[in-house]
């Protein structure tokens, strides 16, 4: 299993087994990342031609990202590609959307995000929403790289 917050890993096992009574299977694609292998997931990306705004439209800059404390999980299920657009159309995104804040999490609805942020204890959702001046800020110096 991908590294989680305790807390975090409890209520993940919970939602998934509540998930699979009703007929639908969710999957942990990412957990925990450190500040190091959000910088070399940027720069993966980077190498490929993708531009770094289009970038943090879907990957918060390292250090802002709420994977570094272990209460964030990227979501998938079977017949989807994991982290696409195609998550937001599967029974799994609506079950996560319906559900999910029973068991501490919630599910942002943007085409191009699929993070649930364990919100209960204090965190707030930073994956996917549009950079912040400081987000991108951070983030600039992968273009100078």
């Amino acid at each position: 299993m991908q590294q989680l917050a305790p807390d975090t890993a409890r209520d993940w096992r919970r939602m998934k087994s509540a998930a699979f009574t009703d007929g639908v299977e969710i999957l942990l694609v990412s957990g925990f990342r450190s500040v190091r292998h959000q910088t070399d997931l940027i720069r993966r990306k980077l190498s490929k031609g993708v531009e770094i705004a289009r970038i943090l439209e879907v990957n918060a800059a390292p250090g802002f990202s709420e994977h570094h404390t272990g209460r964030a999980v990227d979501v998938a299920t079977p017949g989807t590609r994991p982290l696409s657009e195609d998550f937001e159309s599967s029974a799994a995104f609506a079950w996560l959307t319906g559900h999910g804040a029973r068991f501490g999490f919630t599910m942002p609805t943007a085409a191009t995000t699929f993070t649930a942020s364990a919100t209960s204890r204090g965190t707030g959702r930073s994956s996917g929403r549009r950079p912040s001046a400081a987000h991108r800020a951070a983030a600039e110096h992968f273009e100078e790289h």
